[in-house]
């Protein structure tokens, strides 16, 4: 993956087996998960969301869940190539290489 795709971390015990590091965290204990998305060197910081209930929910939906749109490869639908419209300059054809 190439360092221009914006890095996406789910912190949540029960949907990836990761604990958010303490300054990340957004929700209060026992109320949420953490998402935190790390745009690196396209901008925007590391936006953080709480989502409450993702039970049954898979990553991509828990991550739309926190208010962050995604956007898949035209050929791999499912391979996140676009995280809130970052990168922009990605024509989101294939996967990269």
């Amino acid at each position: 993956m190439p360092a221009a795709l914006a890095a996406v971390l789910i912190a949540a015990a029960g949907v990836a087996g990761v604990q958010a590091p303490a300054q990340a965290a957004v929700c209060a204990p026992g109320t949420g998960n953490t998402v935190v998305v790390d745009f690196g060197a396209l901008g925007g910081g590391k936006p953080t969301a709480c989502v409450g209930d993702v039970g049954g929910k898979n990553a991509w939906d828990v991550v739309e869940a926190a208010g962050f749109d995604l956007e898949g490869t035209q050929r791999f639908p499912n391979f996140v190539c676009r995280v809130a419209g970052k990168p922009a300059g990605d024509p989101c054809q294939n996967t990269p290489e």
